[in-house]
């Protein structure tokens, strides 16, 4: 099932850099990691200040997501 939610293109370039690695996070606060979790923002880091914008957007538009979201053909 494929969900629709407006959410801007500079959110989903925020979300391309963090992911690609093009912006990494500072790790010097509540970064998400493997220890403090993947829903923790550090307000301090640039690319968790990306994810908190793309948070907000998707939380207007009514979009819950999982704790983890696996592409359909993962392979590991």
């Amino acid at each position: 099932m494929t969900q629709h939610a407006p959410i801007s293109l500079d959110a989903v370039a925020g979300l391309y850099a963090v992911a690609t690695g093009q912006l990494a996070h500072v790790n010097c606060g509540s970064c998400p990691d493997i220890l403090e979790g993947a829903l923790v923002r550090d307000d301090e880091c640039p690319a968790c200040q990306l994810l908190l914008a793309a948070d907000a957007q998707l939380r207007a538009a009514d979009v819950t997501l999982p704790a983890f979201i696996a592409p359909d053909n993962a392979s590991n």
